[in-house]
């Protein structure tokens, strides 16, 4: 072998070793990045160390193996010139997907490289006598087609690389040009004339002039992976930062970067003439909405009320999600006044109606406001003081601002000790049930209980529904209250049915949220077969406003109480503005006056207008009447003559617990009143 001959075997050796360095790191690093041009140059590196292995063995058959005949040579050149095209092409190719963000089909590129592979082997078929001379024809025509290739693609893939054109993407793209150059003046060398006797020194040098170049390429790629991994890695924080300070569902800013701009705010108001101010704002019935639209388009509607929230408050406004249905807005206003107007705003647009796919949804809030003074001394402060104001504008009846004053505090620390209270109540029984009788009025026959909770509290004593039922709805507690309630009067009812008054009947409150809860119905099947009581002694009453909230999903669980024999009564009619075809579609038996209309009705000619007509409606209905809170004759008159023959109130019997009941109300025997 001569010199000539070493140097080209060793620098192929080199380049084969090298290249296969390469392709074992891409190799490693492909299973540590997901991004299809690290697997794509890992083919790219493979492909070169494949071409370099089998051009030393086509020097090792030229030089060393000079009677090994053409047809097992042949297919060692073919396999050569097509791992050298897959080289150029799929390095291309990750240059491509590296540009564009997004993965290339490979298998266009198998086919480019090895059609070209096959042309170049059969157009510079391996002749003996040549063996060197066509060596260097075919790596000229190798490096025609490499560079014009390249520079082609690199011209194809310049604007994409040019709109974020960083020092990594530079060095690559010189790289890869001089790569292209290199390949073109490799075919000038060997091809421009037939070899003279002995190769150049250049002919000689090209597999190290090779090297130098395929590492300016591999540093080129390492450092465009670098830069790619360190913007991974800065997004990645980025969306971590974000996810921490933001609500994910709405993208709103949540509690915490509320918390610290509200801290900021306050820090800076004294060198301002604008006043802090923030609005906490709660959607009125959520959970009854969420759970009767579905949890999909109840996280749907709040991101309808983010975004309306966001168009309609100003753009210096800071909007935030602090909890499940409760935002809160920053604000900065010269008068406290500014800051009451801006809340109002945003109660009024949250009264246009949602269009959830297709579905009109109506919602209201109430609103807490709390504007920084001279009393405020943290964001912590400032946050309580418009919780309790937000407190206040539910217990007023909702869809209102309330303002918040002194005497709040107290209230608020109030409230958070009746919660608290009212959690340990039923595990403790505390809680107990009275009973008030619905009296016919023509016999005097006690017709019918309407079963009310107590609470024996053990500081203040016995405690109203209205007291605590409030702090019950808004903390979910209802339910469990709701649920005992129902299993305490079946039981007491069967009792008393054993006992000698099979005719009396039960009436039972329940609440919106027992009505969203979807269990209502096995308990009260529960309740009913526990207690040993037929379905059709049992009345569940539902307000005139909780039928209206959601009329079909009501009208879906009144039917299956219903279906079950359960019947149903309308309570506080004449309240909630129902129509008269929402009311048609009730499945209802029985209405009841609100004691207000009939309190009212003896001084007030509207208040008995409106008993009038709803005796009169409920007639027309065939549906039974009872007049609520009669408590004078006078009252006990005007309901009589117009036609209402059940009636309840303190004119009557007050509510008692089971045994006061029966020694006041019952009389052995049969259900008549004691006077």
């Amino acid at each position: 072998m001569s010199f000539a001959e070493s140097i080209l075997l060793t620098s192929v050796a080199l380049l084969t070793a090298a290249s296969l360095l390469f392709a074992i790191a891409f190799s490693i690093l492909a299973r540590r990045m997901p991004q299809a041009y690290v697997k794509t140059w890992e083919l790219c590196w493979t492909a070169l160390a494949s071409f370099h292995a089998l051009v030393a063995l086509s020097f090792v058959l030229a030089f060393r193996l000079t009677t090994v005949p053409g047809f097992v040579r042949w297919p060692v050149s073919l396999l050569a010139h097509t791992a050298g095209f897959l080289h150029v092409v799929f390095l291309l190719a990750g240059v491509g997907e590296y540009a564009s963000a997004r993965s290339l089909p490979r298998g266009r590129w198998l086919v480019l490289a090895a059609a070209a592979g096959i042309v170049t082997t059969v157009a510079f078929p391996w002749e003996a006598s040549t063996t060197l001379e066509g060596t260097f024809v075919r790596a000229g025509v190798r490096g025609l087609l490499h560079g014009g290739v390249l520079l082609v693609g690199l011209l194809f893939h310049w604007r994409a690389l040019a709109t974020r054109l960083s020092a990594s993407r530079r060095v690559l793209a010189g790289a890869l040009l001089a790569y292209g150059l290199y390949g073109f003046s490799v075919a000038i060398a060997t091809m421009r004339a037939p070899l003279p006797g002995a190769p150049t020194p250049y002919h000689l040098m090209i597999g190290f002039f090779e090297m130098v170049l395929l590492i300016a390429v591999a540093v080129g790629m390492g450092l465009v992976m670098l830069e790619e991994t360190t913007a991974a890695v800065t997004q990645a924080s980025a969306r971590i930062e974000h996810m921490a300070y933001h609500d994910p569902l709405t993208g709103l800013p949540n509690r915490a970067l509320f918390s610290d701009r509200l801290r900021h705010a306050i820090a800076q108001s004294s060198r301002r003439p604008e006043r802090v101010g923030i609005v906490s704002l709660d959607l009125d019935r959520f959970k009854v909405l969420n759970d009767g639209l579905g949890h999909e388009q109840g996280d749907q509607l709040l991101r309808a009320v983010a975004r309306r929230l966001t168009d309609t408050l100003r753009e210096g406004d800071t909007i935030a999600r602090v909890s499940g249905d409760v935002f809160a807005v920053l604000l900065h206003v010269a008068r406290a006044q500014d800051a009451f107007i801006v809340a109002d705003k945003a109660l009024g647009a949250l009264r246009e109606p949602f269009d959830l796919d297709g579905r009109e949804v109506f919602v209201t809030a109430s609103a807490g406001l709390a504007v920084c003074d001279d009393h405020v001394d943290s964001a912590e402060t400032l946050l309580r003081q418009a919780d309790a104001a937000l407190h206040r504008a539910k217990a007023e009846g909702r869809d209102v601002v309330s303002v918040f004053d002194r005497t709040m505090q107290s209230s608020g620390a109030e409230r958070i000790a009746l919660e608290s209270a009212l959690r340990r109540a039923l595990s403790r029984d505390e809680l107990a049930v009275h009973y008030q009788p619905m009296v016919r009025i023509d016999t005097g026959a006690v017709v019918g209980m309407e079963a009310l909770v107590r609470w024996n509290h053990p500081i203040r004593g016995l405690l109203r529904p209205a007291e605590f039922l409030a702090v019950a709805e808004s903390t979910g507690l209802i339910v469990d209250i709701g649920t005992w309630l129902l299993d305490v009067a079946c039981r007491q009812l069967g009792d008393w049915h054993r006992r000698g008054y099979p005719a009396l009947r039960m009436s039972v409150n329940v609440s919106a949220h027992e009505l969203a809860h979807r269990h209502l119905l096995y308990h009260v099947a529960a309740a009913l077969a526990k207690a040993q009581t037929p379905a059709h002694a049992l009345c569940i009453e539902v307000t005139e406003q909780v039928a209206l909230e959601q009329p079909d999903d009501i009208i879906r669980e009144l039917q299956a109480l219903r279906a079950l024999g359960v019947r149903i009564a309308l309570d506080d009619f004449g309240t909630g503005f129902s129509s008269l075809v929402h009311l048609r579609r009730l499945p209802v038996d029985e209405l009841k006056i609100d004691a207000s209309f009939v309190q009212g009705a003896v001084r007030e000619p509207s208040a008995a207008a409106i008993v009038t007509a709803v005796i009169g409606l409920a007639r027309d209905l065939r549906l039974a009447v009872v007049a609520e809170g009669v408590e004078t004759d006078d009252q006990l008159e005007v309901v009589v003559e117009r036609g209402c023959g059940v009636v309840q109130g303190y004119l009557f019997a007050a509510p008692g617990n089971a045994d006061e009941i029966e020694r006041g109300v019952l009389v052995p025997g049969a259900p008549m009143l004691r006077h």
